[in-house]
């Protein structure tokens, strides 16, 4: 048009034909950025590497918002869930090696403790721990039941007493001290238990003379007269 060779009729024919073509692009960009998101939106990425342990839909099925299609577990590391008897809280600490068999045809494994619960149940008087087992030929399934074995750690210098020597009142363990030829009620915190001893975390210490017989007769205050036994009160 500058150099005279097409009408003004031309020009305006061209620069209507060059936005109409742009406005088409700039509409079929939009299409296509709409089917990228619908093709992402439709297209469910794992957050890890796994495997499918259960399926909620079906192919061809809608999904809503929120809604769980699978199951995913990553086998190459499993996790044991164990509940233990409150009597051991604060004997299990993190990096404890635990032998682990199963109840199914499996051969033991040994796993490490990685998390320790605080808190005690107060149904059950149990707290729970978690036990890491690596899994790297996936030759272990997922929620299988196991048993643990546990080698704690050696308790020293901690005072403990015969079964036979905790009483009950009131609702709370007790042990009867003798100071000074008198008996003398003392309340006590229980910790572990082998079955026949009993490790005292508060009340008594070592050295301390406890009465293992008769003390069902015992009156707080009152002179007793110590019978020597083969066995010490206090270990």
């Amino acid at each position: 048009y500058k150099a005279g060779s097409a009408t003004a009729q031309q020009r305006d024919q061209s620069q209507s034909a060059y936005e109409q073509a742009d406005a088409q692009l700039k509409q079929a960009k939009a299409a296509l950025d709409d089917a990228k998101q619908k093709l992402d939106d439709s297209t469910i990425k794992a957050p890890y590497s796994g495997f499918i342990t259960k399926r909620y839909l079906m192919e061809g099925e809608y999904a809503t918002v929120g809604q769980a299609a699978f199951d995913i577990t990553n086998l190459s590391v499993l996790e044991a869930e164990m509940d233990l008897p409150e009597e051991y809280a604060g004997s299990v600490p993190t990096g404890l090696k635990v032998n682990i068999s199963f109840l199914s045809n499996f051969d033991p494994v040994t796993g490490v403790v990685t998390n320790v619960n605080p808190s005690i149940n107060t149904d059950t008087r149990t707290f729970t721990i978690k036990v890491q087992v690596k899994n790297p030929k996936f030759t272990l399934p997922d929620g299988m039941f196991c048993v643990g074995n546990f080698d704690l750690p050696t308790l020293k210098n901690k005072p403990a007493v015969p079964k036979d020597a905790l009483n009950e009142h009131e609702g709370q363990a007790i042990v009867w001290l003798i100071k000074n030829g008198k008996a003398h009620q003392q309340q006590v915190t229980e910790g572990i238990t082998d079955g026949k001893w009993v490790m005292i975390d508060s009340g008594v210490k070592i050295g301390d003379t406890v009465a293992v017989s008769g003390t069902s007769i015992l009156i707080d205050g009152y002179p007793v007269r110590i019978k020597k036994s083969t066995e010490t009160a206090m270990r």
